[in-house]
């Protein structure tokens, strides 16, 4: 599956394949400890479905927070904002919002 099909999956869909990647990740497994595994590139292709779906993941949850970052510099008024920490995870969020408002060039790099 390519990370294209990956995106036009929903949220409960994409935590569906997920689970079911882990768990044929398992199985995969097993059958490799009982010398049961016919196609050994099935391991490589079940981890990498894991990490797409969880890199999907991540991008949509890193737009969510942005989206509110975006949201909460709107609410203030006459703040400058390049950056904002992620309240979920702590990460920097460049937001490139600029407003002619206030004249200190140091005001555009305050962050909460």
């Amino acid at each position: 599956m390519e990370a294209k099909d990956i995106r036009d999956l929903s949220d409960e869909e994409l935590s569906e394949k997920l689970r079911d990647a882990k768990e044929a990740l398992f199985n995969l497994r097993f059958q490799l400890a009982t010398s049961q595994l016919d196609n050994p590139m099935k391991l490589k292709d079940a981890r990498r479905l894991i990490a797409k779906v969880q890199t999907v993941r991540r991008e949509r949850e890193l737009e969510t927070a942005k989206a509110e970052a975006v949201a909460k510099v709107d609410q203030m008024e006459g703040f400058i904002a390049s950056k904002i920490r992620c309240p979920k995870c702590g990460s920097e969020i460049d937001i490139d919002l600029f407003r002619t408002k206030i004249p200190d060039a140091s005001a555009k790099y305050r962050s909460d």
